[in-house]
C-alpha cells in the first residue's frame, strides 16, 4: 500500500515562529512547534513547571524586583498566547479554568493527555500502516517515501510503542526494490551498518546522481551497464598486465621508451593490484564518503 504524501500541517505565525495547530491527531507536530516557540520566548519553564513563581513586589521593593516581576508576567503572557494561538475551541474550553488560575503547566498537561498516541489502538494502527507501505520508484521519489515513513514515526513518538530509528531503518531497506541502485544501496547500508540518518543520505544521493531516468526505475538496465563497464575495465586492465609481464620477464622491447613513462605504467599496475573498488563508480565515491 502506498500512502499519499503527508499533508503540510496547518500553522499559525506567532511572534516567536510558526506553531502547528493541534487538530486532535497531530499532537507530536504541535508539541514540537510549541516547545520551539516557548524556547524563543524564554518561557519554556512554564511548560515543565521549572519557572520560579515571582510574587508581586511590595511598593517599597527595589526597581530591580519590579523589573523581575514585570519580566515574569510578560513571559507568562507569551506562554498563554502561544498555547491559545494553536488550539481549537474544544481544547480551549478544556484548559480555560486552569489558565484563569494561572496554572500553565496544568493546562499543558491537559493538552498532553489529548495525544492519541496515548491510546494503544492508535499506536497499533500506525505501526500496521508503516509495514504496509510500499515504494514504487516510478510513481514517487525516495525522498517522498522516506517522508511518509518519518511521518508515521513521529505520530507515535510519544508512546511506549514508538518506532525507534533502527526499526525504521530496517523497514526502509526492506521496502526498496531488489534491483539496480536500490539493491546495491541496501547491501551497502547493511554491510556498513549505517545509521538511519546516513542510510537516508545514501539513498537520496544515489537517487540524485545523473543517470538516465529509465535506469533509476529499471534495475536490470543498471545491471547491464555495470556489466559492460566491468568488461571494459577488464580489457584495459588486461592490456596493462600484458605490458607489466613483458617488463617483468626481461624480454627485449623493440621500441625506445621514456623511463618516466615506464615508471607510470609500473605505478598503475601496483594500484590495480591494491585497489578494492565497489561495483560502480558511484559506489566508490559513496564508499569514500561513508567510510570516512
Amino acid at each position: 500500500m502506498a500512502s499519499e504524501q503527508p499533508k503540510k500541517e496547518n500553522t499559525v505565525l506567532t511572534k516567536w515562529g510558526p506553531v502547528v495547530i493541534f487538530n486532535g491527531t497531530n499532537y507530536p507536530f504541535f508539541e514540537n512547534s510549541v516547545v520551539m516557540a516557548m524556547a524563543a520566548a524564554n518561557a519554556l519553564g512554564f511548560l515543565d513547571d521549572t519557572e520560579t513563581i515571582v510574587a508581586v513586589p511590595a511598593e517599597t521593593d527595589s526597581d530591580i524586583q519590579w523589573r523581575i516581576y514585570q519580566s515574569y508576567i510578560k513571559r507568562k503572557g507569551y506562554a498563554i498566547s502561544i498555547l491559545n494561538s494553536a488550539i481549537n475551541d474544544i481544547q480551549r474550553a478544556a484548559i480555560v479554568e486552569l489558565i484563569q488560575a494561572g496554572d500553565i503547566t496544568g493546562s499543558w498537561n491537559k493538552l498532553v493527555a489529548m495525544d492519541p498516541a496515548q491510546h494503544p489502538s492508535f499506536v497499533t494502527n500506525v505501526r500496521d500502516t508503516i509495514y504496509e507501505e510500499t515504494f514504487d520508484p516510478k510513481t514517487q521519489t525516495i525522498r517522498q517515501f522516506i517522508d511518509i515513513l518519518l511521518s508515521h514515526q513521529i505520530m507515535i513518538s510519544t508512546s511506549k510503542g514508538a518506532i525507534c530509528d533502527l526499526e525504521l531503518r530496517s523497514v526502509l531497506l526492506e521496502k526498496l526494490p531488489n534491483t539496480g541502485i536500490w539493491r546495491s544501496s541496501r547491501d551497502f547500508a547493511i554491510n556498513m551498518k549505517l545509521s538511519l540518518e546516513k542510510t537516508i543520505l545514501l539513498l537520496v544521493v544515489m537517487a540524485s546522481l545523473p543517470i538516465p531516468k529509465s535506469d533509476t526505475n529499471d534495475g536490470d538496465a543498471v545491471n547491464t551497464i555495470v556489466k559492460k563497464n566491468d568488461k571494459r575495465r577488464g580489457r584495459e586492465n588486461g592490456k596493462v598486465k600484458e605490458r607489466l609481464d613483458t617488463f617483468a620477464s626481461g624480454e627485449e622491447v623493440q621500441v625506445s621508451m621514456d623511463p618516466l613513462y615506464l615508471a607510470r605504467i609500473r605505478t598503475l599496475g601496483n594500484r590495480l593490484a591494491q585497489i578494492s573498488t565497489f561495483t560502480t563508480l558511484k559506489g566508490l565515491v559513496l564508499g569514500r564518503t561513508f567510510m570516512g
